[in-house]
């Protein structure tokens, strides 16, 4: 059985480790402000105490607290090192899912008809908010509700396309949003139609040079139609977060 002034000496060794690691750390500034980011205290600094308790209740590992959802920070930070100015939080593209903002954003740009009609393209009869008849689909007249039902059907698989092809680059749920709709409109494979675009988005490209990229992908049969012009200037302002 220990004595009570062994327990003590243990205590304070123990606690004299605890700062040793925490100290070390703390002279890591650079390491210390990434770990810190978004952890809720006013000026934005943690103290000793705050380090040493996350630490012991940790068991001794000098990891810190996590955020709190109210202070998460407003701009998104990617691999490269730049802060996006899309807000949300990014996430590793894989499984995303679009959200209700980018099911609507689609929607109104695809714009809803109750029967087939031929876009643009001319080449296929399309339904309900952009809905392609299939030769087997025999849709004559389609509610709003049943439309918006294919819609999120369809969007599944431009869904997958986008997370397979951007499978582990970060992305803000606004950007994940403007890829799909961006593909929906022109097709599942148009990442390896677009090859300067697609390795710009992957790569974290400027806005300027995003911009450029969304622009010159507006044309139908060799010629620009000033439609997809306003769609890609809508994804482009989708993408970076800003109002649409």
């Amino acid at each position: 059985m220990k004595k009570d002034g062994e327990i003590v000496t243990n205590v304070n060794l123990y606690t004299l480790q605890m700062q040793a690691r925490l100290l070390e750390a703390m002279d890591n500034g650079a390491a210390l402000q990434e770990r810190t980011a978004g952890f809720d205290d006013p000026d934005g600094s943690v103290s000793f105490d705050d380090l040493l308790n996350a630490c012991m209740a940790s068991g001794g590992t000098s990891s810190l607290p996590a955020a709190s959802a109210s202070s998460a920070p407003a701009a998104a930070v990617s691999d490269a090192g730049q802060v996006s100015a899309a807000g949300s939080p990014a996430s590793s593209c894989g499984e995303m899912r679009i959200s209700d903002t980018g099911l609507q954003f689609v929607a109104e740009h695809e714009g809803y008809s109750a029967t087939a009609y031929r876009g643009v393209d001319t080449q296929n009869l399309t339904i309900g908010y952009g809905h392609v008849l299939q030769p087997e689909e025999t849709y004559s007249d389609l509610t709003q509700p049943q439309a918006m039902g294919l819609l999120k059907s369809d969007l599944s698989t431009y869904e997958d396309a986008v997370n397979r092809e951007f499978s582990g680059t970060k992305l803000t749920q606004n950007q994940f949003d403007a890829l799909v709709s961006f593909s929906y409109n022109l097709g599942a494979n148009i990442w390896s139609k677009a090859p300067q675009f697609t390795s710009d988005v992957k790569n974290g490209a400027s806005a300027d040079v995003l911009k450029a990229d969304f622009e010159r992908i507006s044309y139908c049969n060799g010629h620009q139609v000033q439609g997809l012009v306003n769609r890609r200037l809508d994804e482009f302002r989708l993408f970076e977060g800003q109002s649409v």
